[in-house]
C-alpha cells in the first residue's frame, strides 16, 4: 500500500500539472477604465486610467475553457476639469479602485487552439464569446484638506437619513458578457 500511495501521491502532485499544461493558458492584460455619471459631463472631465487583468484558462476542449482571475481598475472624475464654470465651482470629485476576482467561460470559435496532444504553437485568430460571473470591490474617495477620505462611512449619497445602518455594500456582484476576437 505505501508504494502504491506513494506512486498515487507522485503522478497527482507531479505527472498531472505536466501533462496538463497544454490546456492551461495565462493571460495578462492592460486596457483603460473611466468612470461615466453625473459628475462626469464629457471626456474631458473623466480620469482616464489604467486597467490591468491577470487570468488562467482551463480548457476542456478546444473551443471551451473555464477562466478565472483578477482585474484591478482605478476610475474618477472632477468638476475642476469640466467647461462649465457652475460645475467648476460645484468642485466635487472622487476616485475609486475597483479590485474584481471573475470566473466565467468562453467559447472559442476556431478550435485550432493549443490542446492537448495537438499542440500547435502557430499564433492564430479567433471570435469568442463570454460570459462570467464576478465580485468587484469599490472604495470611494475624495480629497478633503489634503488627505484622501473614504466616502462610504460619510454616507454622502442619502444612505444615512433612514436608518443609520443603510450604508451600501463596497462588494457588488458584477456579470460580464461579451464578445470579441483573440
Amino acid at each position: 500500500w505505501k508504494t502504491l500511495w506513494a506512486t498515487t501521491a507522485f503522478l497527482c502532485i507531479f505527472w498531472s500539472p505536466i501533462h496538463a499544461q497544454r490546456n492551461i493558458k495565462v493571460m495578462a492584460g492592460t486596457g483603460v477604465a473611466w468612470y461615466d455619471g453625473d459628475i462626469s459631463e464629457s471626456a474631458r472631465n473623466r480620469r482616464h486610467t489604467p486597467k490591468l487583468s491577470a487570468e488562467v484558462a482551463y480548457y476542456l476542449n478546444p473551443n471551451m475553457c473555464i477562466v478565472g482571475g483578477i482585474h484591478q481598475a482605478w476610475v474618477g472624475a472632477a468638476d475642476s476639469l469640466a467647461l462649465d464654470p457652475n460645475r467648476q465651482r460645484r468642485a466635487l470629485h472622487f476616485r475609486s479602485p475597483i479590485t474584481e476576482f471573475r470566473v466565467g467561460y468562453v467559447y472559442e470559435f476556431l478550435a485550432d487552439k493549443k490542446f492537448g496532444r495537438r499542440y500547435n504553437r502557430a499564433n492564430h485568430w479567433t471570435p469568442f464569446v463570454m460570459m462570467a460571473i464576478s465580485a468587484a470591490r469599490i472604495n470611494p474617495q475624495a480629497q478633503y484638506q489634503g488627505s484622501w477620505v473614504n466616502l462610504r462611512p460619510l454616507g454622502i449619497e442619502g444612505q444615512l437619513i433612514t436608518s443609520p445602518n443603510t450604508l451600501y455594500n463596497q462588494w457588488q456582484v458584477v456579470i460580464p458578457l461579451g464578445i470579441g476576437i483573440e
